[in-house]
């Protein structure tokens, strides 16, 4: 799911742009179930968690025993869905498909996850993650100096910690230089020569917020439809 296709336009009107979370728990499921016999063995889990998102073995081994409910040592997408809906899905979603160990373990997501939910009900809060959060997230973690804005310097030094721990080893310090020229460039609205946080904000609405969320380092897992958008 993209962030417009499952949007409800009263919903628009409520929350603004967002992603829906328990209706991207069947394509998480999907991707980490490789062999697609509908259920998920602790080696998938423990590939999916390790290799794809940072995660520590324990870690993946207390989710699995966390999640398989019945433990018949494999997670049924039931179990997946009741997980979902009754721990923190906003950080099960960021766990498991956009995120990954460093984003979860940040000081600025767990700003993020215990924010007091106002006037939505806990039910609708755990189902919502706005673009916006999602947008303030990631300003947070790349303003460094906490001065409320973005600098050239400051996302050149984000990228260059993220670069050594996803897959981009092979970058060339020109092509990272221009990737963030690039980036910045297209965020700075105004060409003020720094980001704010509205201006990060209007990105995440502008643009695809997962290719978007993957420039600025997040783990980012493609669902199926997804994959097959990128072979369109």
């Amino acid at each position: 799911n993209n962030n417009n296709n499952n949007i409800d336009t009263n919903d628009v009107v409520l929350y603004g742009k967002h992603i829906d979370i328990l209706d991207e728990v069947s394509e998480i499921f999907q991707s980490i179930d490789t062999n697609s016999d509908g259920v998920i063995t602790k080696n998938e889990l423990r590939s999916h968690l390790m290799e794809k998102m940072g995660y520590t073995a324990k870690y993946a081994d207390y989710l699995f025993a966390s999640i398989d409910t019945d433990s018949s040592d494999g997670i049924t997408e039931d179990e997946m869905k009741f997980a979902f809906y009754n721990f923190e899905a906003l950080s099960m979603y960021m766990t498991f498909s956009l995120g990954g160990a460093d984003i979860t373990n940040s000081n600025a997501f767990k700003n993020l996850a215990s924010r007091a939910p106002g006037s939505r009900s806990t039910e609708e809060v755990r189902s919502i993650l706005l673009l916006d959060d999602l947008a303030d997230l990631i300003f947070d973690i790349i303003d460094t100096d906490k001065n409320d804005v973005i600098s050239v310097d400051e996302l050149k030094t984000h990228f260059e910690s993220v670069t050594s721990k996803l897959d981009r080893e092979g970058i060339t310090e020109a092509e990272a230089q221009t990737y963030v020229e690039t980036i910045f460039a297209t965020l700075d609205a105004n060409a003020d020569g720094k980001i704010c946080r509205d201006e990060i904000r209007a990105g995440f609405e502008k643009y695809d917020f997962k290719l978007l969320a993957r420039s600025f380092g997040l783990r980012v897992i493609p669902h199926n439809n997804d994959q097959a958008a990128n072979k369109i």
